[in-house]
């Protein structure tokens, strides 16, 4: 017997509602992106057997899965004792081609209204590189700890392999239109925080590498995933919302409290530091020099991947009952994966059992409210009420920080912003 459903409001996904607090002569004192619809997975992952947990995570993140697949096992990795650089080197290789290939399809949708014929190669090379790693279809099952499940598709590899050498100069091409609609909100607010990535153990951008990278006003430092968990906090713990800041040790002994943001803008820094490129503040051209990377790293995967033994053994798959309940021991384990949209944070806190006691689950686009908070408030005070493009201002600083929402997919000047007084988002919960 089937039932049927009535939704008394329709839904718009591209909807993005921003929240302003006024001041008393009735100017902008304050803005946030309403994150109060995206709950927090965390309290829903305490008491499940941990093992299974990044399953569980990447079905309820539909618009990221990949990132938080590979994050939720090398958490596992992390209470195992398995560190990221002692993994086979095909293993490693394997789940590179898998991440790289959803930057592709995660950012294709990004340059629609530019180049739609590149936007649609662009998630269609995405989507042959993740089959190629083991996953034709959305959810990835392909990383298991210290391993993966299923071997490479060579076909599928193949394909790739021949397409690819022609998205450089596409890419180039797109470049020739900035600055994007996001710079001037990016440029608007000024950014005193670090910037966050992950890297290897020497410091160089690797969005596997098990390490986090930060970078800021005379700040420049590597640090393990755990040792920079341990310097996380959260403004408002548990919120949607939960402005994270980093906690350093200052030259006097104290303690300094430092903002910091996440993603393409992120990346672009440190690559300015290796002196790869410059330093920019234009969230499109970032993404484009992320989408360049992926293309390169996806060139040299192809090359080496080729070569890879095919039946899936290779000496690093494993079975994921057997190795994950027999290497697991209890504590806390950290997985960080460089995503799309920047730094994503898995940590759990497991007993002799197995079972998860305690989770904390740092998204970029929780990681980075605070830094969008401040780019709406610069956007929306320089723009004014009698401003009849202050929702495209609003527009462009959403668009600049990514949230992983729907709303960001879509074409620039269609995102559906309403800006509302606190008063009346409060009246009308």
């Amino acid at each position: 017997m089937s039932e049927t459903i009535h939704l008394d409001q329709l839904v718009d996904p591209f909807e993005a509602r921003v929240v302003v607090v006024r001041a008393a002569d009735g100017t902008v004192a304050d803005a946030r992106f309403d994150l109060s619809g995206l709950p927090r997975l965390d309290p829903m992952l305490v008491g499940k057997d941990v093992a299974g947990v990044p399953d569980l995570v990447k079905m309820l993140c539909g618009i990221c899965p990949v990132a938080h697949h590979l994050a939720g096992v090398a958490a596992l990795e992390s209470l195992a004792g398995i560190a990221p650089e002692n993994l086979p080197r095909h293993v490693r290789e394997q789940r590179l081609l898998l991440h790289h290939g959803s930057v592709l399809d995660s950012l294709s949708s990004r340059f629609i209204g530019r180049d739609r014929d590149l936007a649609v190669r662009l998630r269609r090379l995405g989507k042959l590189a993740m089959k190629a790693a083991g996953a034709p279809g959305h959810f990835p099952d392909v990383a298991v700890p210290g391993g993966v499940r299923v071997p490479v598709d060579a076909e599928a590899l193949a394909e790739l392999a021949a397409g690819l050498p022609v998205l450089d100069d596409d890419l180039a091409s797109l470049l020739l239109g900035l600055p994007a609609a996001g710079a001037r909100a990016a440029a608007t607010a000024r950014f005193d925080g670090l910037d966050v990535a992950v890297v290897d153990a020497s410091g160089e951008l690797d969005p596997l590498g098990g390490h986090v990278g930060l970078v800021g006003d005379g700040v420049e430092k590597t640090m393990t995933a755990a040792q920079w968990a341990s310097h996380v906090t959260e403004s408002r713990p548990g919120a949607p919302d939960p402005r994270p800041v980093i906690e350093l040790e200052t030259i006097d002994g104290g303690v300094r409290r430092w903002p910091y943001r996440v993603g393409p803008l992120a990346r672009a820094r440190f690559r300015a530091i290796a002196g790869d490129t410059g330093a920019t503040d234009d969230p499109f051209e970032a993404q484009v020099l992320g989408l360049v990377d992926s293309v390169a790293a996806l060139t040299r995967l192809v090359d080496s991947l080729a070569g890879a033994p095919s039946d899936g053994t290779g000496g690093g798959t494993v079975n994921v009952g057997e190795g994950a309940s027999s290497s697991m021991k209890p504590g806390t384990g950290i997985g960080v994966v460089d995503g799309p949209r920047g730094l994503l944070a898995h940590e759990y806190e497991v007993d002799e059992a197995g079972t998860v006691t305690g989770c904390r689950i740092l998204t970029p686009t929780a990681q980075n409210e605070g830094w969008l908070a401040g780019m709406l408030r610069a956007s929306l005070a320089a723009a004014g009420d009698g401003d009849a493009d202050r929702e495209a201002w609003a527009e462009a600083a959403i668009r600049a920080a990514d949230p992983c929402l729907p709303c960001t997919s879509a074409p620039e000047g269609g995102m559906g912003v309403t800006v509302e007084d606190a008063e009346q988002k409060e009246g009308g919960r």
